[in-house]
């Protein structure tokens, strides 16, 4: 063994030696360091000794360790793992018994696992794992129950599951390889549904949907992808060409992708696994199997030659499926595989210059997957295929835990305790020695009893009375304790700048120890307030390092501190003498505060213009006045114009040069007319300023100013101002002047040309479509043509159907008797039976047609003494008949006609039913009111019909009887009904627009209600039950009631319509509903 030892003569630094020696063990030479080398001699120093190949003091261990992860069932396949920022590990993987994707973490401490899609079948090949910048997980792995790539992540919180690539009608999901760039934008490879490569990306944020690209195509292509992002997150991808047997990679050239071969496959097929990674310089390497050979190959890019390089990497034996490569922060290549002919995994490892190789575990070893945390730690996520179990092996490279303990001897001293914190450091602390100081060898003992010699040694310094770490020998304080070292040594130094107190002019001040002139200032130039003047006490800083100090008390004062380039004032302006430095006064001597043409001269008004340079040197506004007309040129509007100053209007012409100077649009009136030539549509004519029409004749002397006199804007020959439609080319005159021209051919003519309340007659019977009774206005049909024109004459009353009616006001209207009356207000026209007594009985069949309007009529239509007395007679006759099965009985006793009303309407009232035998099943029998006049039981049933069809939509039904009470007055008003009948009907409708829709039901078919049956006391009520019940004894339980139509009787005749030829009927009359007649049935149809 030899030693050298670095002998320090100066005790003063002894603190700080260091000794270094070599020694031989095992044909290694070592280097020590021991610090400190030296102490006081009561020990208890801390120290710290170096060298390498401390691992060598303690048995070897195995620095790989294995864990069983999951064994759950047959559970590993197509595993993934990757490790997050703060070094948990994340494995997603396949459980093949029960066809689940399944996900392991050591996240918290402990590991735990559990599904994250449990679809069954083919759930989970193929799966590929990474994390975002906040650590969530992302998932891609193949579902090949139905062809398509999934994915899976948990970055909302609990997992979600979605689709990348559904496949459409080929197959996808195989092969992925998932990988998150720096901005958390996941890109991810994989096999594509036509056999081809295919590349996708997404946010990793929540939501989003997936962007697809097919990246080569037309032949099988796309196998064993992985993927990997250069510096500039740039994705490359390497693949197998199942088509071709050989290695390609994937990467975007400018906006195209290309796939150039790394290897074409000429020593055997590539298939069964390829992975990429890129390391910090952006060199590719990729690992890849050579499936013909059973080799582990690798490729990586020369960038000397520009070329790649295939090399074999391990051909012992079936060796090199399903590769995984990581690239550790000191660009390590770590790649773990499968030996398929042992079932082991394997581990290759390339340091910088050369590969090792180790087998990791000999049970088994599939689907491999590698991660390296930010501590180089390497994880190892397999298959073993032995036991069907998912494994995780690692190797913790980075411990912090110390390797072990020895024991150091200081020889005579005993032995301490050494802590070997790592292969090259270990620590311990100094024993008591020699009060009068010694050097002391160090050996080290092992476990094993072995001793090892150091080639250092260490110091005891001699006897030091303070405790200040220097001996009194050297002490210049020995019995105070104190650090100082350059004037004094071992003396106190509050500021430890190694100036006793004594010696140092500011003891508290490390950066100063010496004040030359006193004035508070050190003389360290680059310490704390250093004296910019050590030789004069009047001075200390120059802020400015102009040489003259800031203090103006002071020898050579500066006036302006902060300004190297001005230091005297001799006026005292604020302005530097010095006509080369900064704002330099023009006027050294004059105290000014000029800043114009120079700074620092006499300006009186202190506008900043010298007053040598100022033409008004009191007038804080002014300084020139360049056409010397007495006015500035500031306030001067024409400052080179001495004839003009202001220019009131802003219009650039001088105040007296300008016509109109308080006018900013004129300034020129060559015709002196008072008008500027701008507005001036003739400027040099005195009488005419305005052509309002621009037809070039002046308003004075145009007789039409406000119209161009040459106009024929419709080209018809006819000037405008002679053509009453000038822009109608098809028209020219209006006689009667109410905007419809005279020419019966052209637009719009006017039917009635010298009549100027019409010009429309829409059914063309020569009266015209306006009207002018104003009472009209409520009743008019509101589609019919025409307008409200006051006097309006030959207004048509029916201006839709042609006619020939003249009577009562009435024009236009159809006459069928010619007798000057409309047909509709004709009651004698033949087509409408008449009650010529209003007693409700029509004159056919009337036996008293003269009765007095308002007494009690029988079913004849004459007039009875005792109405209770004949009620009750007749009703007992008709019922007894009806219940003998007699038809004549209703025939006979109110008529055909009487029968069908009987149908149409009283089948809907709340009358009493029986049965009828044979001829009818059910009947309301009619109780009449001989008290309503016909007139107003036709409006009551048209007034109980608009109940019984709107009673449910209340809405929909005050609008018609708001349209009821308009026609109602309309027909007062034309004398068409009474106004005890207008009135009845009116206070019906203001009842009725107060209901509900549940009272409107309730009394819609009410016959009671609507006056149309008489009321019934208690007697006559228990006498109808009777005859009702009686009645219901024949009924046949399994036929319901017949329900009547409100159809005309077939014999009863209408009108036609000129229009479509059709028969048409108001029924009943005046109640606005409306029949037209069937030709094929020759029966009435209700209109809707």
């Amino acid at each position: 063994m030899s030693t050298t030892f670095c002998i320090v003569t100066d005790f003063g630094e002894l603190n700080s030696l260091h000794e270094e020696g070599e020694h031989d063990k095992g044909g290694e030479r070592s280097s020590w360091v021991i610090s400190p080398s030296s102490g006081p001699h009561f020990g208890g120093d801390n120290i710290t000794l170096t060298g390498s190949d401390f691992s060598s003091f303690f048995p070897e261990t195995d620095p790989w360790e294995n864990f069983t992860i999951d064994s759950s069932a047959d559970v590993g396949k197509f595993s993934s793992i990757v490790a997050d920022s703060n070094g948990e590990l994340h494995i997603a993987y396949r459980d093949a018994t029960n066809g689940h994707l399944k996900y392991a973490s050591n996240a918290g401490g402990t590991w735990t696992n559990y599904p994250i899609d449990n679809g069954g079948g083919y759930i989970g090949r193929y799966t590929s794992i990474d994390v975002d910048s906040n650590d969530k997980v992302h998932i891609s792995y193949g579902n090949l129950n139905s062809w398509d790539l999934k994915y899976a992540t948990n970055v909302a919180g609990s997992w979600t599951r979605g689709t990348i690539d559904d496949g459409g009608t080929g197959q996808a999901g195989m092969y992925s390889s998932l990988i998150i760039d720096s901005n958390d934008l996941i890109h991810v490879s994989y096999w594509g549904r036509s056999f081809d490569l295919k590349y996708a990306t997404k946010s990793a944020a929540a939501g989003g949907t997936w962007a697809d690209e097919i990246v080569q195509w037309g032949y099988m292509t796309g196998e064993w992808t992985s993927i990997a992002l250069d510096s500039n997150d740039k994705p490359f991808f390497s693949h197998c060409d199942e088509t071709y047997d050989r290695l390609e990679l994937g990467y975007k050239s400018g906006s195209s992708w290309t796939t150039p071969t790394i290897d074409s496959g000429s020593s055997g097929e590539i298939d069964n696994g390829t992975a990429l990674a890129i390391d910090s310089n952006d060199a590719k390497h990729i690992v890849y199997y050579d499936d013909d050979n059973g080799d582990l190959r690798y490729a990586d890019y020369n960038t000397q030659t520009n070329l790649w390089q295939n090399t074999v990497l391990d051909s012992n034996g079936d060796v090199g499926k399903y590769p995984s490569i990581e690239i550790d922060s000191q660009d390590n290549l770590h790649v773990a595989y499968y030996d398929n002919g042992n079932q082991q995994l394997k581990y290759a490892h390339h340091n910088g210059t050369s590969w090792s190789f180790s087998t990791l575990d000999e049970s088994g070893g599939m689907y491999p997957s590698v991660t390296i945390d930010s501590n180089d730690n390497i994880y190892i996520s397999y298959y073993d295929d032995t036991n069907s179990n998912l494994k995780v092996i690692q190797h913790i490279v980075n411990s912090n835990d110390p390797l072990g303990e020895v024991q150091v001897e200081f020889a005579g001293y005993g032995n301490v305790t050494a802590t070997v914190l790592d292969d090259e450091t270990m620590t311990f602390t100094s024993p008591p020695g020699n009060i009068d100081g010694e050097i002391v060898d160090l050996a080290i003992w092992l476990e094993n009893g072995s001793k090892i010699d150091l080639p250092v040694s260490f110091e005891y310094e001699t006897y030091d009375s303070d405790g200040d770490g220097i001996p009194n020998t050297s002490d210049d304080c020995p019995q105070t304790y104190g650090d100082s070292t350059i004037d004094q040594t071992g003396c106190p130094d509050n500021d430890s700048d190694g100036y006793s107190n004594s010696g140092d002019a500011f003891p508290e001040d490390p950066t100063q120890f010496s004040d030359y002139d006193g004035d508070g200032c050190g003389d360290n130039p680059s310490g704390v307030n250093a004296d910019e003047f050590p030789y004069d006490a009047t001075q200390c800083t120059d802020s400015d390092s102009d040489g003259y100090g800031d203090n103006l008390s002071g020898n050579n004062p500066d006036h302006f501190p902060s300004d190297s380039s001005q230091w005297n004032d001799t006026d005292g302006d604020g302005y530097g003498d010095n006509p080369l430095g900064n704002n330099s006064d023009e006027c050294p001597n004059e105290y000014g505060n000029s800043t114009f043409p120079g700074l620092g001269c006499l300006d009186s008004d202190g506008d900043g213009h010298a007053n040598t340079f100022d033409a008004f040197p009191f007038d804080e506004n002014e300084t020139h006045d360049t056409d010397s007309d007495g006015v500035g040129d500031n306030a001067d509007a024409f400052p080179v114009n001495a004839m003009e100053q202001f220019d009131t209007d802003l219009d650039g012409i001088g105040d007296n040069e300008d016509a109109f100077p308080e006018d900013a649009n004129e300034s020129v009136d060559s015709d002196g007319d008072g008008v500027g030539d701008n507005a001036d549509m003739f400027p040099n004519n005195a009488n005419e300023s305005m052509d309002s029409d621009g037809d070039g004749i002046g308003d004075n002397a145009d007789e039409y100013p406000l119209v161009d006199n040459f106009i024929d804007s419709d080209n018809d020959g006819i000037l405008d101002l002679e053509d009453a439609f000038p822009a109608d080319a098809t028209q020219t005159n209006d006689s009667d002047g109410d905007g419809y021209g005279d020419n019966a051919s052209g637009n719009n003519p006017d039917m009635f040309p010298n009549l100027s309340t019409q010009w429309m007659d829409s059914d063309g019977d020569g009266y015209g479509d306006n009207w002018g009774n104003s009472s009209w206005n409520s009743t008019r049909v509101i589609d019919f043509p025409g307008e409200f024109v006051e006097n309006a004459e030959s207004a048509d009353h029916c201006p839709t159907i042609s006619g020939n009616s003249t009577a009562d006001g009435i024009f236009g209207c159809p006459d069928g008797d010619d007798d000057g009356i409309a047909d509709q207000y004709d009651e004698f026209n033949g087509t409408i039976p008449l009650d010529s007594d209003n007693d409700g009985v029509l004159d056919s069949e009337d036996l008293c047609p003269d009765t007095t309007e308002g007494v009690s009529v029988d079913e004849n239509g004459c007039e009875v003494t005792s109405q209770a007395e004949s009620e009750s007679d007749s009703e007992e006759s008709f019922i007894e008949s009806l219940f003998s099965g007699d038809r004549d009985t209703v025939t006979t006793t109110v008529g055909f006609g009487a029968i069908l009303l009987a149908f149409i309407a009283l089948l809907q009232t709340n009358m009493v039913a029986a049965i009828l035998p044979e001829a009818f099943k059910w009947v309301q029998v009619l109780r009449r009111s001989h008290k309503l006049t016909g007139e107003e039981e036709k409006e009551l049933i048209y007034l109980q019909s608009l109940v019984q069809a709107y009673y449910y939509d209340s809405n929909m039904l005050n609008q018609e009887l708001e349209q009821l009470r308009a026609d109602l007055t309309g027909r007062y008003t034309n004398n068409e009904i009474k106004k005890t009948t207008r009135e009845k009907i009116v206070t019906l409708i203001e009842d009725l627009q107060r209901m509900d829709e549940s009272q409107l039901g309730a009394i819609a078919n009410s016959e009671a209600y609507f006056g149309l049956a008489e009321t019934t006391d208690v007697e006559e009520r228990t006498e109808l039950l009777e005859q009702e019940l009686a009645m219901r004894a024949h009924e046949d339980s399994s036929v319901a009631a017949p329900v009547a139509s409100m159809l005309p009787d077939a014999s009863m005749v209408g009108r036609l319509s000129p229009e479509d030829g059709h028969e048409y009927l108001e029924h009943p009359a005046g109640s606005g509903v409306w029949y037209y007649r069937d030709h094929t049935t020759n029966q009435w149809e209700k209109w809707e």
